[in-house]
């Protein structure tokens, strides 16, 4: 989380009232894990194989608690393997001011994802979900239909893509990528920069 605590020192939050919620970590003494996990997400091939496709979906429902229990109306996820671009936060209030009716804005697009063209809006494109939540900006709304939505029946980023196929979700995605993922793509990835959590 360096380059997240460098965001933070660098940039005068308490001006515009931004909080950091860290996450949940596999030492962690988590007593309720059934909340999270359903034993269908636990059959899943890839979660069998990578064991900590648990733990990162439980970070981040917690942090999706812990902002829907705070005053908070946005919250945006990051997880650890990106390097956030300049001018993060003022992109972030961008598309905030540009668009106020969404669940789930998309912040990083996924490469095996086509890049869908769009003039609707100056900062997003509406209307898809992708694979690969590194990175992602979340309403109220959106924060009260994701823990709805739980226990996950997959892992995390299969769940939130299920959840907006089937129109449980509004979702928009950034029109440039705000960040840069330096973590594994996917199962296969043999050229991340630094390897991911999730695939050890």
């Amino acid at each position: 989380m360096e380059n997240i605590r460098k965001l933070y020192s660098k940039n005068d939050f308490r001006a515009i009232d931004i909080k950091i919620f860290w996450g949940y970590t596999e030492q962690d003494n988590l007593q309720d894990e059934q909340k999270y996990i359903s034993a269908e997400m636990l059959e899943q091939e890839q979660v069998k194989k990578y064991s900590n496709k648990r733990y990162c979906a439980i970070s981040h429902a917690k942090i999706w608690e812990e902002v829907l229990d705070s005053e908070y109306d946005y919250a945006v996820i990051v997880e650890d393997d990106v390097i956030v671009h300049d001018n993060f936060i003022a992109d972030v209030l961008n598309i905030i001011s540009e668009i106020k009716e969404f669940d789930i804005c998309f912040l990083w697009h996924h490469p095996h994802f086509e890049r869908i063209v769009s003039d609707e809006y100056k900062y997003v494109v509406s209307g898809y979900g992708i694979y690969g939540n590194v990175c992602y900006l979340l309403s109220r709304s959106g924060l009260i239909k994701l823990l709805d939505s739980l226990p996950f029946t997959n892992n995390k980023d299969y769940h939130i893509k299920r959840l907006i196929e089937e129109k449980k979700l509004k979702a928009i995605i950034s029109k440039q990528d705000l960040v840069t993922n330096r973590g594994a793509v996917d199962c296969t990835d043999e050229d991340s920069e630094l390897g991911s959590t999730i695939f050890t």
